[in-house]
């Protein structure tokens, strides 16, 4: 378990929470329009990017340059890279960029989650997952996510 990456998370989670950036627990990242209901108070990031919790972790510039990133539209970027693209895109009128999921190595998505912060499968699907919180997909917050990386930290979480 890499502890110290996953007391980072918690402040990634802080950061999302406080600066009520879209949350949304049931997609990597994704644009404003695809999340038809993010989390109560969210705002979207000024490109109109909303994300889970691994998806705003591999925006973090710290987790980017120790090789946590973004695949998008089959290049991998950092999240500097993939705002200043849609903001750029946004003003432009074109398009936003797709989709894109956490990447690390070889590893994609969930699997990138558990590699990079060195946890289980499933530690990383409780943690990444939302049928692993006890409220509404919709209704899950970054300090649900907090709640669940303390419980992974504190050797105190069950499969």
């Amino acid at each position: 378990m890499n502890r110290e990456r996953l007391q980072h998370l918690i402040t990634v989670m802080e950061r999302v929470r406080d600066q009520r950036l879209a949350f949304d627990l049931t997609c990597w990242t994704g644009n404003q329009d695809d999340t038809p209901e993010p989390a109560q108070g969210s705002y979207t990031h000024t490109c109109g990017t909303s994300a889970c919790a691994l998806g705003w972790a591999a925006f973090d510039a710290d987790f980017n340059a120790q090789g946590l990133l973004l695949y998008v539209d089959g290049d991998l970027m950092t999240g500097a890279t993939h705002f200043a693209e849609n903001r750029r895109r946004q003003l432009a009128g074109e398009d936003l960029m797709n989709d894109g999921s956490p990447q690390f190595g070889s590893f994609g998505e969930l699997s990138a989650g558990s590699q990079f912060f060195g946890i289980s499968a499933e530690e990383a699907a409780y943690l990444f997952m939302p049928e692993n919180y006890d409220v509404a997909e919709r209704s899950i917050t970054p300090d649900h996510v907090i709640e669940h990386i303390r419980t992974v930290l504190n050797g105190e979480f069950m499969p």
